[in-house]
């Protein structure tokens, strides 16, 4: 897999603890309402690894997204963080 220049995985490894079930995460900009979200599943697919997220607060809210989009540091960042502000 190559990563663009603005990946988060370049500058900065990611553990593969963050990408296991159960793991936390946080976006920088509101998704579906919510920040802090889950891993709740994974599946491989045709670009590669993707992960099922579920929002912490609402269980109900949950959609999958690719390993790439999850590394992207502008978009996503691991654990539970407090006070991003968008740019």
């Amino acid at each position: 897999m190559i990563l663009d220049e603005d990946c988060y995985s370049l500058s900065h490894p990611i553990s593969k603890k963050q990408f296991k079930i159960n793991a936390t995460w946080t976006s920088v900009s509101l998704r579906n309402g919510w920040r802090h979200y889950r891993i709740s599943g994974q599946r491989h697919a045709h670009t590669g690894r993707e992960y099922e997220m579920m929002a912490v607060c609402d269980r109900s809210v949950r959609f999958w997204i690719d390993e790439i989009e999850l590394r992207d540091h502008q978009r996503w960042r691991p654990g539970w963080q407090n006070g991003l502000v968008e740019s």
